[in-house]
């Protein structure tokens, strides 16, 4: 593509109260129902295509007064890529405008104002070309008085919805399908040469079928009401090649035996089949303005197009996405398309009691930070994109108990919340990705962690890297064990005989015959403070053995179950815990449990 939309800036437009959004060729909006990512997608359409004969009073921003926005404005800053200058003054004199005088960035600064008609009770919108493009800040304080007549030509906007529907296409005549179809042209001998097969088929249709010849003798009576003049033709193929383009159908199916026409597939395919025949329109549009040497900018913002698709077919469809001519601009429920994008490309919305707010990747990421990122984040979390707040842990036994004890304290799923429990599957620089995400896209995340001293000294020099020197011991946002992991943590609390129960009534191991199997076998080995080998130079150790008779050995027995199998017994114990009242749950969970939901 030779130029692009660089930037974006909307003012008054439905939940947007003044945003600017910078766009690389393929953006992709994500965030939680009603964030603004509609909005961005109309604010586009109404620059660039037709939605200001939508326009109602309901698309202008109300602030939290109540006051109703005067006027909708959207400016957008238009460049050429790397070498195409050419291509872009040949885009700039195709414009249509009064005279104004334009600096030489050799870019378009192109605003549009939509604000009610007052005479008519309907609404205006006018374009005009900016002479410069301001600071965001004095952006909506820059006023001109010319008047854009029309948007190029060579300008193609292609809005495509969730409810895309390709049957409907063709039985609309005047639908993208059909101006696809009605672009096929044939030379007078192609043409003579089709209406010959067509008529051969016809005729051949009607000899074999008595029925067929029965309809047409009793239809050719017609004539008698046409004073004789007429002639009745029952023809299952059209015969003309007008009426040939007009009556194409499609079907589909997955082998030549199993062809359907559309209407008997579901809205998955027919969504998808409407894509990709938008798709072949541009290419189309793109050929014969290339043979005609004309230029072509298109600009296609998709919302929702994975609507009814299965998450492989969503990562196929972005990809053909991606493959499009021109500039893509679409949002994003899904997070399985949001886990294929490139991480640059992720726009992140969120919508605040002040307006729609826009987030995304710092710049300065890059390298194996942001491979980390992709790795250890989008691959495995893509959910994390559309949530409200973020848990962060390091093992795998408060990944299967805290959300089912999160659901018994708040009365809330973690889902319902959109509270996202993640397992960071370490310490340390584990941590390092996530907390760079969260910071970037403002989404407040929450740590429990482990309370050994190492780990505790890892977590603080990564946390303070992101957040900055100091972070670490202001936040109140961490919760910190006591030198201990999450099973022993509640053994040290108290629930000793509450997880025996749960893990005897688990029937996976005994208690007792545990003791019994392990009393006197190896624990460890420790070096000790005898002279090294004379051969070997190695330093001596001392295997120390397991032994359950001190006031703690039980607990110790039970520490060493729960470590044998952690997933597993992590989920009884916490089904256990939620029979508690939940005022009986360990302090540390209800603590995190509390300045969590201060976020929701």
């Amino acid at each position: 593509m030779d130029i692009k939309i660089d930037s974006l800036r909307i003012a008054g437009f439905r939940g947007i109260a003044n945003l600017e959004i910078n766009l690389p060729r393929v953006a992709v909006l994500v965030g939680p129902n009603n964030s603004g990512k509609t909005s961005v997608i109309k604010a586009v359409e109404l620059a660039l295509g037709d939605y200001g004969q939508e326009l109602s009073s309901e698309d202008f921003y109300i602030n939290p007064n109540g006051q109703r926005a005067e006027k909708i404005v959207v400016d957008m800053l238009i460049r050429p890529e790397v070498g195409n200058s050419d291509f872009f003054q040949s885009f700039m004199d195709n414009l249509s405008y009064e005279t104004v005088v334009l600096d030489d960035s050799e870019e378009v600064y192109l605003r549009t104002v939509a604000y009610a008609d007052e005479e008519s009770g309907g609404f205006k919108v006018q374009r005009c070309l900016l002479p410069q493009w301001p600071t965001f800040e004095k952006w909506l304080q820059t006023t001109v008085d010319n008047q854009l007549i029309k948007l190029p030509d060579c300008l193609n906007f292609m809005a495509i919805d969730a409810q895309r529907d390709i049957q409907e296409e063709f039985n609309k005549k005047n639908s993208l399908i059909h101006k696809l179809i009605a672009g096929a042209k044939f030379s007078p001998v192609q043409t003579a040469k089709i209406e010959e097969l067509a008529q051969e088929i016809n005729q051949l249709t009607q000899s074999q079928s008595p029925q067929i010849a029965k309809l047409r003798a009793n239809l050719d009576t017609l004539n008698q009401s046409f004073q004789d003049i007429g002639h009745a033709e029952v023809a299952p193929f059209p015969s003309r090649i007008q009426d040939i383009t007009k009556r194409i159908t499609l079907s589909f199916g997955t082998t030549p035996a199993h062809m359907f026409t559309m209407e008997y597939h579901g809205m998955g395919t027919r969504s998808w089949a409407s894509l990709l025949a938008t798709k072949a329109f541009i290419e189309s549009l793109a050929k014969n303005r290339e043979i005609n040497d004309k230029l072509l900018f298109s600009v296609i913002a998709a919302e929702e197009p994975e609507a009814h698709l299965h998450p492989q077919a969503q990562k196929t469809l972005y990809r053909q996405l991606v493959q499009m001519l021109g500039q893509v601009i679409l949002s994003t429920h899904s997070t399985f398309v949001s886990r294929t994008a490139d991480l640059k490309s992720l726009r992140f919305l969120r919508n605040t009691p002040s307006g729609v707010e826009l987030y995304q990747l710092s710049p300065e990421i890059d390298g194996e930070d942001l491979r980390r990122l992709q790795r250890e984040v989008f691959n495995t979390h893509g959910e994390l994109l559309f949530a409200k707040a973020i848990v962060l842990f390091e093992g795998e036994s408060e990944e299967a108990a805290l959300p089912d004890l999160f659901r018994a304290y708040t009365g809330r799923t973690d889902f319902d919340s959109g509270v996202c429990f993640v397992s960071v599957n370490g310490s340390g620089a584990k941590y390092r990705p996530f907390l760079m995400f969260a910071k970037d896209l403002h989404i407040p995340v929450f740590i429990f962690s482990d309370g050994e001293p190492k780990t505790l000294n890892d977590l603080k020099r990564h946390y303070d890297k992101v957040f900055g020197e100091g972070s670490f011991e202001a936040s109140e946002n961490i919760i910190c064990l006591e030198d201990t992991d999450f099973e022993g943590y509640l053994l040290n609390e108290g629930y000793g005989d509450l997880i025996e129960k749960a893990i005897v009534e688990a029937g996976r191991d005994d208690i007792d015959q545990w003791i019994t199997k392990r009393e006197g076998t190896v624990l460890k080995r420790e070096k000790t403070s005898l002279p090294r080998c004379e051969t070997c130079k190695q330093p001596i150790y001392t295997d120390v053995l397991r032994s359950y008779d001190a006031p703690d050995g039980r607990q110790r027995a039970l520490q060493e179950i729960l470590d044998a199998r952690k997933p597993f017994y992590a989920k009884v114990i916490a089904q256990a815990l939620c029979a508690l009242p939940k005022e009986k749950l360990p302090s540390k969970i209800k603590e995190l449990f509390d300045i969590v939901t201060t976020v929701l």
